[in-house]
This record gives C-alpha cells, sequence and structure tokens, in this order.
C-alpha cells in the first residue's frame, strides 16, 4: 500500500504520507481551515478534504484539535 512516487514522495493508497512531525502537520491543516475563501464548514468537511489528499496516523485527533 506505500509506495515511493517518481518524485520521491511517500505514498499511501492515492495520497501522500505526512510524516508524524506536528509542524508540517500544522501547516497543512492552517492551508486547509484558516484560509478565507474555505471558510469553517467544520470537523466533517475539513476531514474529508484533507483525506482526499493526505494521510498521516491520528489525522482525526489533529482536526479535532485544530478545530
Amino acid at each position: 500500500m506505500y509506495e515511493v512516487n517518481q518524485d520521491s514522495v511517500l505514498i499511501y493508497g492515492q495520497r501522500m504520507y505526512v510524516p508524524n512531525q506536528k509542524n508540517i502537520q500544522q501547516v497543512i491543516l492552517d492551508k486547509y481551515h484558516k484560509i478565507p475563501c474555505a471558510g469553517n464548514h467544520g470537523y466533517h468537511k475539513l476531514i474529508t478534504t484533507l483525506r482526499k489528499e493526505y494521510f498521516w496516523p491520528d489525522m482525526k485527533k489533529e482536526v479535532v484539535e485544530c478545530l
């Protein structure tokens, strides 16, 4: 299920695997949660959007803490 693509990015299924580094995860969360055009549509919308592109262990927990 894990593979490295041609850009040397670790892929889990169809999603980019994000290492367990809080600063990297926070940058991604900020990108999707704090941009004005995205608005705040709550937990379900945010986790659904993130799961389309990214994977990291305990992602749900991080999203709840972000909100």
